[in-house]
Parts: C-alpha cells; sequence; structure tokens
C-alpha cells in the first residue's frame, strides 16, 4: 500500500460524513405534515396557544374534561402574571389533552 491509499480512504470517510450530514435524520419524510415551528417563551405565544386551544374547543363536539379546563384557566393566569413558561406549558397541555 503507498502513502496515497490512506489518503484516499481518510478522503472517502470525511466525504461520507459530509454527505451523510445533510441527510434527514427522520427518515424519507414520508407522512410529514408540516415543518418544525421554532417558538419562544413569549406572552405572545401565550396568546398564540391560547387561541388555538379556544379553536380546538369550539370546533368539537366533546366537552372539554374537567383536566383541560382547570390547564388551560392556570395557563391563562400564569400567561397574564408573567409566569410565561409555565403558563406555556399548562396550555400545551390542556392543547394536547383536547386534540
Amino acid at each position: 500500500m503507498t502513502i496515497a491509499a490512506p489518503r484516499l480512504v481518510v478522503l472517502g470517510l470525511v466525504a461520507g460524513i459530509g454527505v451523510a450530514s445533510m441527510l434527514p435524520l427522520s427518515g424519507s419524510g414520508v407522512g410529514q405534515t408540516a415543518p418544525m415551528r421554532v417558538t419562544t417563551d413569549t406572552a405572545e405565544y401565550c396568546h398564540q396557544l391560547d387561541d388555538r386551544l379556544a379553536h380546538a374547543l369550539s370546533t368539537t363536539s366533546k366537552p372539554p374534561s374537567p383536566e383541560v379546563e382547570e390547564l388551560a384557566s392556570d395557563g391563562r393566569r400564569m400567561c397574564s402574571q408573567g409566569e410565561i413558561r409555565a403558563g406555556i406549558l399548562r396550555l400545551r397541555q390542556a392543547l394536547r389533552m383536547q386534540q
């Protein structure tokens, strides 16, 4: 084996790693509905979640469970009092439970 052969092997590995790093991690993308959204813990996001939850509650025939109502109420209160992260967590959980 000459000195050029190990260099080619290293170049091949580096090129392979570079190509692999550009491939999606989640598979072929089949069945994916929407790109991932990046959010921040802001009062605006609290309001967006509250709007989404209100829409989910208004478009379903089943009434919300007491747990969903409590989570939604706590989330709204926390967001309005500046406890943004805790409010977001509760609103997200209520939204997941309602869907």
